[in-house]
């Protein structure tokens, strides 16, 4: 079986796609396994909406990522590691990553939600033609950062998106929400 498993392993290094196929069946208890025990903190984060599949494709990614760095037991960092061993940890090291991701993109919407309405007036309602006030009040470029913003993606994450500096993203965020307030207040 191991002499088989280092052959299937060495063939996923060289791409053989066939070779990760059958090293995913070999180990699809063990991304069950995984899936299920933080399928439940997906769910929490995602308010449900988050699909077994995705959860077990991160897990198959992990376990590729695994074949391709695993050096059979060579070196100090892996002595003594069966290749099973290191799959579990790579799998669970990436759902684990991927968690803590959603984690932090979750709270920076809810944060930006809290932030637009105590900046606009909770209490205020939204007339009617106010998307399109929006829509002419504010430029492309600042509608980009305003979508980018919403979908919870920081400012680093939205300069490299976009192509710009985080400055002239920091600097579009003001705008649109000195604009916004002023759609508000109008």
């Amino acid at each position: 079986m191991e002499q088989n498993l280092a052959k299937i392993i060495s063939s996923v290094k060289d791409g053989d796609e066939a070779a990760f196929v059958q090293l995913a069946e070999t180990y699809n208890a063990l991304i069950k396994a995984s899936v299920s025990r933080f399928r439940p903190s997906f769910e929490k984060i995602s308010e449900g909406m988050t699909d077994q599949e995705d959860i077990e494709q991160i897990a198959r990614m992990a376990l590729y990522k695994a074949a391709v760095r695993y050096r059979g037991g060579s070196g100090e960092e892996y002595d003594g590691v069966t290749f099973g061993l290191f799959a579990k940890i790579c799998i669970n090291n990436s759902l684990i990553s991927v968690l803590r991701e959603q984690k932090n993109r979750y709270a920076r919407v809810r944060k930006r939600s809290d932030l637009f309405s105590g900046a606009l007036g909770a209490e205020e309602e939204i007339p009617d033609d106010f998307t399109q006030r929006v829509d002419s009040a504010l430029s492309r470029y600042e509608k980009q950062v305003l979508e980018c913003f919403i979908s919870g993606k920081s400012v680093r994450e939205t300069a490299d998106f976009l192509d710009k500096t985080p400055k002239s993203v920091s600097n579009a965020l003001y705008r649109l929400k000195a604009k916004l307030k002023g759609l508000f207040t109008n």
